[in-house]
């Protein structure tokens, strides 16, 4: 019949409600954008089941304190093919919740910060963010407001490019405090995982930077798992606790860089790594004064890997309560000038 060939939804998504501080209704909508766009401070948009296609629907700063969720029991997707879609600059105390982003496997990103007070991204899923090069969430607070960012329980899949970064936290200044918590990461390219960076040639100051439990899955590409401000100064401490990153290139990236007053790499697990030049945690050039702790590390099935690398420029290194196994090299040390402690907590075996 004639509708057969009409490529339209069968059932229009939503509705999206948007509630007031008191939590009661204060107006419907037929796209997500349109009722961000319109909260006044503190209000709840929630979006009900369906796919809300919102391509070319790029939303400024929300109004301080909205919360962008899920309707109970809902699962709705955003298809935002066609520009950047949500940008956080500005507003204070902004929380994403429970969405689905559907980046149609085009250059944009998801949500963008170019300066927002505090945000919350938990329990998302981000899917086909591809061509181009852009980064699926963007976020770079900036000022000194100490700024309180959580990215957590997010899932990301379907990330191609290879110049794409699924989280990238940048710009961060004195006081600032950055959680990355229980994310999946299943990588589709030659791309990192969790980047942390700073504007090049400039100072972060002591921003405090958690990473806890986030799960990463190169797939076999020359990957990295965590980068800590490739090519960039990053000043901040920074905490990399638990979590599994499996299949990749590099483990935990921190070459070449200032890195604070410490660097913590605690009960880490890595797997497989094995593409490229591959290293576990790479600390080659890791310039400043600051205090590398690796900590129950657990290194297997990379049998062409170095493990842990340092050289003359690495910052101290204490290497203890660590597993190392089937790697080409456990611990290469080249040419130190500074403490290295490797002391005899650690296992290192098959090397």
């Amino acid at each position: 019949t004639q509708l057969d060939q009409v490529d339209l939804p069968l059932e229009l998504p939503g509705p999206v409600e948007e509630q007031n501080a008191d939590g009661n209704t204060a107006a419907h909508y037929t796209t997500v954008s349109d009722a961000v766009a319109n909260a006044s401070a503190d209000y709840t948009v929630v979006v009900g089941d369906g796919e809300y296609r919102e391509q070319g629907a790029q939303i400024g700063a929300p109004s301080n304190g909205v919360t962008i969720q899920a309707a109970s029991g809902a699962s709705p997707v955003l298809n935002i093919s066609g520009s950047n879609y949500l940008d956080l600059g500005g507003s204070d105390g902004a929380t994403v919740d429970g969405l689905t982003f559907e980046g149609d496997s085009q250059n944009v990103i998801a949500i963008e910060d170019s300066g927002s007070l505090n945000a919350s991204i938990t329990n998302n899923e981000f899917i086909n963010f591809s061509s181009g090069g852009s980064d699926v969430i963007s976020l770079a607070p900036g000022d000194n407001n100490e700024e309180e960012l959580e990215i957590s329980e997010n899932i990301f899949s379907g990330t191609i490019d290879t110049d794409a970064i699924n989280i990238d936290v940048g710009n961060t200044a004195d006081g600032d405090s950055v959680t990355l918590s229980g994310n999946t990461i299943t990588l589709a390219g030659d791309h990192n995982a969790i980047n942390l960076r700073n504007s090049t040639g400039t100072n972060n100051g002591d921003a405090d930077i958690s990473l806890q439990n986030n799960d990463i899955d190169g797939d076999g590409n020359d990957a990295t798992g965590i980068a800590v401000a490739t090519n960039d100064l990053i000043a901040g401490n920074i905490d990399i606790e638990g979590g599994t990153i499996d299949d990749v290139g590099v483990g935990v990236d921190a070459s070449n860089n200032n890195i604070g007053d410490f660097l913590n790499v605690t009960d880490v697990t890595l797997r497989n790594v094995s593409q490229g030049t591959p290293v576990g945690v790479d600390l080659t050039g890791a310039l400043g004064s600051a205090t590398v702790n690796i900590d129950g590390l657990d290194v297997d099935s990379s049998s062409s890997a170095t493990a842990v690398s340092v050289d003359d420029d690495t910052a101290d290194v204490y290497l203890t309560g660590s597993t190392i196994n089937d790697t080409d090299t456990g611990v290469l040390i080249d040419d130190v000038n500074n403490e290295i402690v490797i002391n005899e907590s650690n296992t290192i075996s098959h090397a």
